[in-house]
């Protein structure tokens, strides 16, 4: 594990060193902080206003830089050439990648405390105008959807990672970035593969069986093989992608005291589950990027 640290350290000096990382960095503060401006274009809900610009351009922001540094960070040691010196020492390839994801998610989630503590300063100023009586519930509300972003976050790096250790920077962004919509939109390619299914026919439980789905479209007269072929499609994505609406909390720390409580109980998100949900599915992807990382011929 020192090994790992130690290349972890060397990763996180070398972010941190980065001018993307400034010039990225000031342009989310500037941004967070002209929450006082847009605010006052809005008749009411001034607080509403600021909070989802503010929790928008943390998750924005950290997940521009995850892209931005994440997908180069193997490709620079290659293009460096000093992949070679590193994997001469007896350092196994998999500490080498482990500390680099530790490293860069270190640095990431330095960012991210920057920015919260420049929008909790804007949220406290505002609360001296505005007087909320549910600050520090507000307060709670935003943080935890910090938190469920940061777990977001380690999720993505974990990806990025795995596409930079077998392709070039610009595939492995773009890969990371299509995992990333997909990963946002599973529940609503779920949803639309159940539609495929009620449309021929079926129930909304037998299309949660996935050959069951299968079967009432094949039986239905009017669905054709494109129906099949778009239900499988939908199915396999839907496996496959991460489910990142478990981390999405910023719909609840908006609307949590200006929607009714049956419509809460759709958009909180527990911590708990998303916890159980991120270290599992990280460690998997970061198990397939060692094993293909190990795997690769660096001539």
């Amino acid at each position: 594990m020192r090994k790992v640290l130690a290349i972890a350290q060397n990763t996180f000096k070398e972010a941190i060193r980065n001018r993307i990382l400034y010039v990225v960095l000031v342009f989310a503060i500037l941004f967070i902080l002209a929450g006082f401006v847009v605010k006052d274009l809005t008749i009411a809900a001034h607080g509403d206003v600021i909070r989802k610009i503010g929790l928008s351009v943390i998750s924005i922001v950290s997940l521009l830089l995850a892209l931005l540094i994440g997908i180069g960070l193997v490709y620079n040691e290659l293009d460096k050439k000093t992949i070679y010196t590193i994997v001469s020492k007896p350092i196994d390839r998999w500490q080498f990648l482990l500390g680099k994801y530790i490293g860069l998610l270190l640095t990431l989630y330095l960012v991210v405390t920057l920015m919260t503590l420049v929008f909790c300063g804007e949220m406290w100023l505002l609360n001296r105008q505005l007087q909320e009586a549910d600050f520090n519930i507000i307060m709670i509300k935003s943080l935890k959807a910090i938190f469920l972003g940061c777990l977001e976050l380690a999720v993505v790096v974990a990806f990025a990672l795995l596409f930079s250790s077998f392709s070039t920077p610009v595939l492995s962004g773009f890969m990371t970035l299509m995992m990333w919509i997909a990963g946002r939109a599973n529940e609503d390619i779920e949803r639309f593969a159940e539609k495929v299914v009620t449309d021929a026919g079926g129930t909304q439980e037998q299309s949660r069986r996935f050959f069951e789905g299968l079967r009432i479209i094949s039986e239905n007269g009017d669905a054709g093989f494109g129906d099949q072929v778009t239900y499988l499609l939908a199915k396999i994505v839907a496996l496959l992608a991460p489910n990142f609406e478990i981390f999405y909390g910023i719909k609840e720390a908006i609307h949590f005291d200006t929607v009714d409580a049956n419509t809460l109980v759709l958009i909180v998100r527990d911590t708990s589950d998303a916890v159980l949900y991120c270290i599992p599915y990280t460690i998997s992807v970061l198990l397939i990027a060692m094993f293909l990382f190990g795997r690769r011929n660096f001539r």
